[in-house]
């Protein structure tokens, strides 16, 4: 990526979470320690207050009311992940990079640890969408997200004929003969075969 578009995507990435290591910029910049620094610097010289928080270990900005990210969820986001992994999938090669400097864009922006964020992006990119039910993709995506985010899931499922919901905490995937969502309730077992969700979504 351009300079430009790392100085932005850095901006972002300040104004968009309380703290931000370095470690973080140089996974989804894909630039250097020494280049994160040097970034930085140019930030604060062109009068972003952008300053280290030795408790946290990383970089804030003091003032985050001067540009702030858009009012989305994270469920939002890994839906926008989603929707660009797949028109990456049918476009010509001369969009390709437009997608990936907006999907960087949106990783920026994305209350989620870094690392795994980008986990969720090349579970998303692996997935053939040509072969697949895209529905089914996205779901199992979201599933996937909402482990690596550590947050609830809300599920829509059939059950017995009959239409039903619950919202999960806890959960993880098991294999017994297929995928099944599997989390303990306060007053029993929870599990529900991948094949039977027909909605999910993240959830605080």
């Amino acid at each position: 990526m351009s300079s430009a578009t790392n100085l932005m995507l850095i901006q972002r990435l300040l104004y968009s979470r309380k703290i931000v290591r370095v470690s973080e910029i140089e996974e989804l910049c894909g630039i250097s320690r020494r280049t994160v620094y040097r970034y930085i610097n140019l930030l604060n010289r062109s009068g972003v207050p952008v300053y280290h928080d030795n408790d946290l270990k990383g970089y804030s900005v003091r003032d985050k009311r001067t540009l702030s990210p858009l009012a989305i969820s994270l469920n939002d986001y890994i839906l926008i992940l989603n929707a660009l992994c797949l028109l990456q999938k049918f476009v010509s090669r001369e969009y390709l990079k437009n997608i990936e400097e907006l999907k960087s864009r949106v990783i920026a922006q994305t209350p989620m640890n870094i690392s795994a964020l980008l986990d969720v992006v090349k579970s998303i990119e692996y997935n053939d969408f040509k072969d697949a039910d895209i529905t089914s993709q996205l779901i199992d995506n979201i599933v996937q997200s909402s482990l690596s985010a550590n947050c609830g899931l809300y599920l829509e499922y059939k059950k017995s004929g009959k239409k039903r919901n619950s919202l999960l905490h806890g959960q993880r995937l098991e294999f017994n003969e297929t995928w099944c969502i599997e989390c303990n309730m306060p007053t029993s077992r929870f599990s529900i075969s991948h094949e039977d969700i027909l909605y999910a979504k993240l959830a605080r």
